[in-house]
């Protein structure tokens, strides 16, 4: 059984910031988040590092993303997304 992913508002919103100021890396970006939403979708319990009380840290580069897994209703909620590196 999948995961269902959903994105927090300030998690959208950093995205969207991400993919609008670096529109040159946009096809490393998408790959990053077709990465991240097969990972999440599929085991979202043992991806990345527990952070505790249903939070985890994940690298997917060049992004770092925060989550919450609330793993009996087979939920993921994005919490943030940030560069894990500077894009050149």
């Amino acid at each position: 059984m999948n995961f269902a992913i959903a994105w927090h508002g300030i998690a959208f919103t950093e995205m969207d910031f991400i993919v609008s100021n670096h529109p040159e890396h946009k096809d490393e970006l998408a790959n990053a988040l077709r990465v991240m939403t097969q990972a999440l979708r599929t085991d979202a319990n043992t991806v990345g590092e527990s952070r505790g009380e249903g939070v985890r840290i994940a690298f997917f580069d060049p992004l770092v993303v925060d989550f919450h897994v609330a793993a009996a209703d087979r939920r993921v909620q994005i919490l943030s997304v940030r560069l894990r590196t500077l894009l050149f």
